[in-house]
């Protein structure tokens, strides 16, 4: 265990994106696999692998990178903080309110059209994904990662800061994997309604 952790910290140090790149990836496949298992009742025979690959893709060729490039940015940007206690507080309240504010809502619109890009939507169905699951998502960031991410900016180094971060992610990535995907029933369901059933009026 202790090996493992050396090479770790020894990859992490000279392959900073590329190894949270993948761990990203990982971590979002993982999310995927628990939002089909766990939350959608399904059995293992039953699991789309393709699904698990594709939100696991994501993660490293978009998430990753994203994370550890504004890290490095909010770190160059907004400093190193004081010394002490109340320096590191200052420091953190700083970091979340542009991760939060700043970051959070262009960041998860992105995030929205980039997955609708890798399911091969058109702009139509994109469009309609941002409409139903935008609003919701970012409220649920809300209750989540302002409190996490001051205890990240405030007192994790900031090599560790986006495994720190990633260490809460299994759980908002089931979440991400599953609002994304019941999104994406939803739309197949109406796209293969007749003209005459979506035009009629409820009685």
């Amino acid at each position: 265990m202790r090996r493992a952790l050396v090479v770790y910290l020894r990859l992490l140090e000279n392959h900073p994106w590329k190894v949270q790149s993948i761990q990203t990836g990982i971590l979002m496949s993982a999310g995927d696999v628990l939002s089909q298992t766990a939350v959608e009742k399904k059995r293992f025979s039953e699991m789309d692998p393709v699904r698990v690959a594709r939100f696991g893709a994501l993660g490293v060729v978009f998430m990753g990178p994203a994370l550890w490039a504004w890290y490095q940015a909010l770190h160059r940007f907004v400093g190193p903080g004081g010394r002490g206690t109340k320096g590191r507080v200052i420091l953190g309240l700083k970091k979340v309110f542009w991760d939060q504010v700043v970051l959070a809502p262009p960041f998860y619109a992105a995030f929205i059209i980039v997955n609708g890009a890798i399911q091969q939507k058109d702009w139509t169905s994109i469009r309609r994904s941002i409409d139903d699951n935008f609003k919701d998502v970012m409220i649920n960031n809300w209750k989540l990662w302002p409190a996490v991410q001051f205890v990240n900016f405030s007192f994790v180094p900031l090599k560790f800061q986006v495994l720190f971060e990633q260490s809460f992610c299994l759980i908002w990535n089931t979440y991400l994997a599953w609002k994304m995907n019941r999104s994406k029933v939803k739309e197949e369901v109406e796209d293969h309604k007749s003209p005459t059933e979506s035009n009629e009026t409820p009685k």
